[in-house]
């Protein structure tokens, strides 16, 4: 689900037609896996990367309002925040969800009493701990509670940043219409959708992957923090060009 837009660049990228053939036949073979896996969050995510992939190339540019930019940004932080608040709700709601609701209603109990955090990577211990049954969690299946747990509220706020900028940055690369600021969006969209019903990061290889898709995306975006000040850099000095092959005259006339 990470990786998927990023296959379809490639797909949009490579000329040869049987190369191309056998990306589309990669991409379609990704897909079918995520399928396979019956995974209800899994599938949604992957539509909503899908919808967003869509979404991003095509009308998006358009919105050259930034009024409407602000009201779309607004709907989707509430958005955010309603999910949240669901998931909030659900988890004072005993084992409406199961497994799920055990682990989110251990992990809220346990972020309270430990308002720095339990130390990362001792989060599916603490709520094992906490949680009634004897279950065995290996995490809280929600990264962002996860954080909460492990690291405390400036934790929380720490990935919600990184997410937020990440996510600001593709979608104002894909408004430019940037390819990989578009498959960036629609990557972190599905990844981070996904991250509210489990927690795909706590393997070694997924969080590497998420890092290398963040640097992707923020390598594409222009560091216009550098030029707050409205002035236009100078320029560079002028080189004297040299020719390209063979040995350098010094002192020959002209």
């Amino acid at each position: 689900m990470l990786l998927l837009p990023f296959a379809l660049l490639a797909a949009v990228c490579v000329d040869e037609r049987t190369a191309r053939t056998a990306v589309v036949l990669l991409v379609v073979i990704g897909y079918g896996a995520l399928l396979t896996t019956f995974s209800r969050a899994g599938y949604v995510a992957g539509a909503a990367g899908l919808l967003v992939l869509g979404g991003a190339y095509w009308p998006a540019p358009r919105i050259a309002d930034r009024a409407q930019r602000r009201l779309l940004a607004v709907l989707g932080t509430l958005a955010l925040l309603g999910a949240a608040g669901a998931i909030w709700a659900v988890s004072r709601a005993g084992d409406s969800l199961g497994v799920r609701g055990q682990a989110w209603e251990a992990a809220l109990r346990l972020a309270a009493d430990n308002p720095l955090g339990v130390g990362l990577g001792r989060s599916g211990a603490a709520i094992s701990a906490a949680a009634p049954g004897g279950r065995t969690f290996v995490h809280a299946h929600n990264l962002w509670l996860n954080w909460l747990v492990e690291a405390g509220p400036l934790g929380l706020l720490a990935i919600t940043a990184v997410a937020v900028i990440a996510v600001s940055c593709a979608a104002r690369a894909a408004r430019a219409k940037s390819v990989i600021g578009t498959v960036g969006l629609a990557a972190l969209t599905g990844f981070f959708l996904m991250s509210m019903m489990d927690h795909p990061a706590n393997l070694d290889r997924i969080d590497a992957l998420l890092w290398c898709a963040l640097a992707v995306i923020m390598a594409e975006t222009p560091a216009t923090w550098r030029n707050r000040t409205g002035t236009t850099p100078a320029p560079a000095p002028a080189r004297p060009k040299h020719p390209r092959h063979g040995p350098q005259r010094v002192g020959a006339a002209g």
